[in-house]
């Protein structure tokens, strides 16, 4: 597709499909990836999970899409990268009972996240390279890019598109706004599949404020992504069942570690974290990426008291408001650490 004269023919016998999963890491240590790959058990989660499926299955010739909304930080792209990796095995499962052997052609779920300010080309080229296209060259007519991906989505067999940031194209402060969301309605009316757009709470105000009846009705059901807020009636108690699931986990993946749910700690980590998931699941991956490589035997305090210096210094977005302390150094006591969550709920 360099050149916007090539047959689609061609153009799409230029890519092989074989996609790697966004939750592979090599990277990171065998036991931090047994970590990131057991999911947190939460009613709340498992009810957004059951709200993707649901969208999930409206593909075919009336899709209906879903906006999942929530602050920095929440968890929404764990989130949304895990159900695919669900969706991955189920279809495995199923293969190996058929005794079918997988396509590597077939892309049942496309992920791709849209740049700040994107323009109409750099959406489109990003979306063609999650489809698995070959690099389009920066003369080729939008018209060619757009009917690319209409084509793409048909021969790769995908049933659910996910974008993260929509937020960037909703907002107005982009000027191409209106016309990526014309765009967008008329890849979902060609191909029949449902979107999913993750992004911040203003994502379903702009969904609201739109004039286009058609875009609202597609994207009409939404679901929030909160973080945990120990300050509301049984908040606490939530939280630990939370938390409970993450130190049950860490176990799974064969690490010992101190008693996460004693009162002390359950403190400790809500200020740390301010009950946002995706702060505790990089807490926690730091944590093992410190701790696995020693001859210690369980994690502890100073563990977590470094891994979170090294946390916080790589969250730039969502960094306001952190304790001016180290929450997991024991010299700081649990009523100084009780204040400051108070503090967080005015």
């Amino acid at each position: 597709m360099a050149k916007s004269s090539r047959p689609m023919e061609e153009f799409l016998a230029q890519f092989d499909g074989r996609e790697r999963s966004p939750l592979d890491n090599p990277r990171l240590r065998r036991e931090t990836d047994a970590f990131l790959k057991t999911f947190i058990k939460h009613d709340r989660l498992e009810e957004i999970l059951e709200a993707i499926r649901r969208c999930h299955n409206t593909v075919g010739t009336n899709p209906e899409s879903l906006i999942l909304y929530g602050e920095s930080g929440v968890g929404k792209t764990f989130l949304i990268r895990y159900y695919a990796r669900l969706d991955a095995e189920k279809r495995a499962r199923e293969r190996a009972e058929a005794g079918l052997e997988a396509d590597p052609r077939d892309l049942p779920i496309v992920f791709f996240e849209i740049p700040a300010q994107s323009d109409l080309g750099g959406f489109l080229r990003n979306m063609l390279k999650a489809l698995g296209a070959p690099m389009v060259g920066p003369n080729t007519r939008l018209a060619v890019l757009q009917e690319g991906i209409i084509d793409l989505l048909r021969a790769r067999r995908c049933e659910l598109v996910i974008v993260d940031e929509i937020h960037d194209v909703l907002s107005k402060r982009n000027r191409n706004a209106k016309h990526l969301q014309k765009v967008i309605k008329h890849i979902m009316n060609e191909t029949g599949v449902p979107w999913l757009a993750v992004g911040l709470p203003e994502s379903l105000e702009l969904i609201e404020l739109q004039n286009d009846g058609q875009m609202r009705r597609r994207f009409a059901a939404c679901a929030h992504l909160e973080e945990f807020d120990v300050s509301a009636g049984d908040g606490f108690a939530e939280f630990e069942g939370f938390v409970r699931q993450v130190e049950k986990n860490l176990k799974v993946a064969g690490l010992n570690t101190i008693q996460l749910t004693s009162k002390e700690f359950l403190y400790r980590l809500f200020a740390a974290s301010r009950g946002l998931p995706a702060l505790i699941a990089r807490l926690c991956t730091r944590v093992i990426e410190e701790f696995a490589g020693t001859d210690e035997k369980r994690m502890s305090y100073p563990h977590f008291a470094m891994a979170y210096s090294y946390a916080l210094e790589e969250v730039e977005d969502i960094d306001d408001g952190m304790p001016p302390f180290n929450p997991f150094d024991t010299s700081i006591k649990l009523p100084q650490i009780q204040r400051y969550i108070v503090g967080l709920a005015r």
